[in-house]
């Protein structure tokens, strides 16, 4: 299953399983919310309008950072990328970082917070100062928001770096925006972020969380892929949710092949003494009772033609398939 879910040959982060260092909350703030109300909805100009007020309400850094991730499907070959302002000097720095081959899109946005971080701390005056990072992930920001252990690896690395630049006289925000606003530094760290996805991949550890996702997403496809070789047509019927109860539970049933319409259902419970069809006498079974049972050609050929298959019939109106058995006296409908 690991090779089949692309894990098997990538290294392992190892687990932190010492207690996560949290940083002194007096120099280390946190915000995943905005001064202005607004939504995903909103269009993009007022979100980043209440960015920009947000952003303006917070005291003047010194140093701003400015990070983004992204995951292919949000899943696979994740990037980051971040954008270093240092004000006082006129200087910028741009990031760019591969973050797994197998990797979520909050996995991606955490390994470029750590990049950035882990460049600031090595390059921060002696004099304290204020950094401002911002990010479009609540998820990333609520994960090192979080005081229960963690055996994250990244996140542990990141909590020490915030120990570091904290404990050295240095004050930090953490500060949500939102992303696709048009915010232009969200947009730049954005772009870094798709060249590092790029990047080679193969030497990324994959972690724990991310690996135990890609095995259920392969184990949900391998699934998936079994149901539609083993069933005629696994989607919907159409109208299926437009039938009263008692038509819905009727066609869902011969969907899967086991009804009490039939005989080999009711023989199998016990409710008939043999498996045969109660109109031709033949050996019963949804497929003879929708698709070969002579008694019923005509109500059939007049619905699906002359010669349907069990897939045809399931991809029409459900209301046909109701119809067909209220016609062939199987199903009577429930009284008005």
């Amino acid at each position: 299953m690991a090779s089949e879910a692309g894990i098997a040959e990538l290294p392992a982060e190892p687990l932190a399983l010492t207690p996560p260092v949290l940083p002194d909350t007096t120099s280390l703030t946190t915000s995943t919310s905005l001064t202005v109300p607004t939504s995903r909805t909103d269009p993009p100009e007022a979100r980043r309008a209440a960015a920009e007020t947000t952003l303006a309400s917070l005291p003047q850094p010194d140093v701003s950072i400015w990070t983004d991730g992204s995951a292919g499907g949000g899943t696979h070959d994740g990037g980051g990328g971040a954008l270093l302002i240092f004000h006082q000097e006129s200087r910028t720095v741009q990031l760019t970082v591969a973050a797994g081959k197998v990797c979520s899109s909050t996995r991606a946005e955490l390994v470029a917070i750590r990049e950035a971080l882990a460049e600031a701390a090595g390059d921060l005056p002696d004099r304290p100062s204020m950094l401002l990072l911002c990010c479009d992930s609540r998820a990333a920001i609520q994960s090192l928001q979080d005081t229960a252990d963690s055996q994250s690896a990244l996140v542990a690395e990141i909590r020490d770096l915030l120990d570091t630049i904290t404990r050295s006289g240095h004050r930090l925000h953490l500060q949500w925006v939102p992303g696709h606003a048009g915010l232009p530094e969200n947009e730049e760290a954005d772009r870094l972020a798709a060249i590092g996805s790029s990047r080679r991949q193969d030497q990324i550890p994959v972690d724990l969380w991310s690996a135990r996702a890609a095995v259920a997403r392969r184990a949900r496809a391998m699934c998936d892929a079994r149901v539609r070789r083993s069933h005629p047509h696994p989607d919907p019927t159409p109208g299926h949710d437009r039938l009263d109860r008692r038509a819905s539970v009727t066609v869902a049933q011969l969907r899967v092949g086991c009804s009490p319409l039939t005989g080999d259902t009711r023989h199998r419970l016990g409710l008939a003494e043999s498996d045969a069809c109660v109109d031709c006498g033949e050996p019963d079974s949804v497929p003879h009772l929708l698709m070969d049972c002579p008694a019923h050609q005509g109500p059939r050929t007049r619905r699906w033609g002359p010669l349907p298959t069990l897939g045809e019939i399931f991809s029409t109106e459900a209301d046909l398939i109701a119809d067909f058995l209220v016609e062939t006296g199987r199903a009577p409908r429930d009284p008005a």
